[in-house]
């Protein structure tokens, strides 16, 4: 069976046209990350906040529920007012129907982050979402279905964390 849609999508501000694709989930996973080192305190530079807690909150809401009515209706929100143009292209002997957004110089950055959001959703970018399962990073990664930690350094402090309380319950059983 053939594809009906592309693996990429486009989108205009002013003059120029970009391409995105699934491999773009990386860029949203780390605004996403950002944000969550943010709330732990950590001073970061050169970030967009709202945009980092709008991708981290459309993050959360896809990892819990996948695609659900909360999460159409967040990116919805932003997306009503984004201008589609249809534009044909030949693609190996085909007539293909290409989607052009119309998003205007120095949008907002919520429109920008639930357009990118939710394309990358449907091309299946976030298959393979993961959560860090080391309780003091609890950062989002892309991995393996038996993938813990969203690096080989957050699974070592996980099992030295663990290791630690092990033996420090061993130790209060020896003195009671």
């Amino acid at each position: 069976m053939e594809k009906t849609l592309q693996d990429y999508f486009c989108i205009k501000t002013n003059k120029e046209i970009k391409f995105y694709s699934s491999k773009d989930a990386v860029g949203l996973i780390e605004a996403a990350n950002l944000y969550i080192e943010k709330k732990n305190g950590k001073k970061l530079e050169f970030s967009v906040p709202e945009l980092e807690e709008f991708i981290y909150e459309c993050m959360e809401l896809y990892y819990e529920n996948g695609v659900s009515n909360i999460l159409i209706n967040k990116l919805n929100e932003h997306l009503k007012n984004v201008n589609i143009q249809c534009l044909v292209e030949n693609i190996e002997n085909k007539l293909s129907a290409i989607h052009l957004a119309h998003i205007p110089f120095n949008p907002h950055p919520l429109i920008f982050g639930a357009y990118m959001f939710s394309h990358v959703t449907s091309l299946g970018g976030f298959e393979g979402l993961k959560r860090c399962q080391n309780t003091d990073c609890h950062k989002f990664f892309l991995g393996r279905p038996n993938s813990k930690w969203c690096t080989n350094s957050c699974g070592s402090k996980y099992r030295v964390n663990k290791m630690r309380q092990n033996k420090k319950a061993s130790l209060s059983k020896q003195f009671l």
